[in-house]
């Protein structure tokens, strides 16, 4: 197995039309080095030369690596790859043929209510999940959660909880 095996071909893809729903979340430039089977991206910001990991099902932008030494160092670890390629959930529909332009993606995203398996996996057009997602990730982010969740009746507070965990 090698990364052609994780990845889709990037050769032909609109890298500015795919990236379009998630410019809230990116650097002002970027580069897609490599798109995972399950719509994850590896990206490269050109004027820093840091890698980055776009997690599409989580709406998260992670640093990765300072450079590409250190990336190719990061993907010679087989923990690396079996997190950030999703290899567990991926293994059974490695030998599947994806059509061109098109991504396996969870049929209901975990944030909604979907599972993390395999048998969730559907192929997908590339460029509607990625919109999809980036919306959907960009209005979750708009979202304002209380910080005082504590200070509500009838919940416990964390110095009460503290002091019951040194009894």
């Amino acid at each position: 197995m090698n990364l052609n095996d994780l990845t889709i071909a990037t050769d032909n893809l609109n890298q500015p039309r795919l990236l379009n729903h998630w410019q809230w979340l990116l650097p002002a430039q970027v580069e897609i080095l490599l798109v995972t089977k399950t719509a994850d991206c590896f990206l490269l910001e050109p004027e820093t030369g840091h890698i980055l990991f776009l997690d599409t099902n989580d709406g998260e932008l992670e640093h990765i690596a300072a450079d590409f030494d250190e990336f190719r160092a990061v993907l010679a670890d087989p923990e690396f790859i079996t997190d950030y390629f999703s290899l567990l959930v991926m293994a059974p529909l490695l030998e599947t043929q994806l059509p061109d332009n098109a991504v396996f993606a969870l049929a209901t995203p975990p944030v909604l209510g979907g599972s993390y398996d395999t048998d969730e996996l559907t192929p997908v057009d590339i460029y509607q999940y990625f919109d999809e997602m980036g919306a959907l990730w960009q209005k979750l982010s708009q979202i304002e959660i209380p910080d005082d969740a504590a200070d509500e009746p009838g919940l416990p507070s964390d110095s009460n909880n503290d002091s019951q965990k040194s009894e």
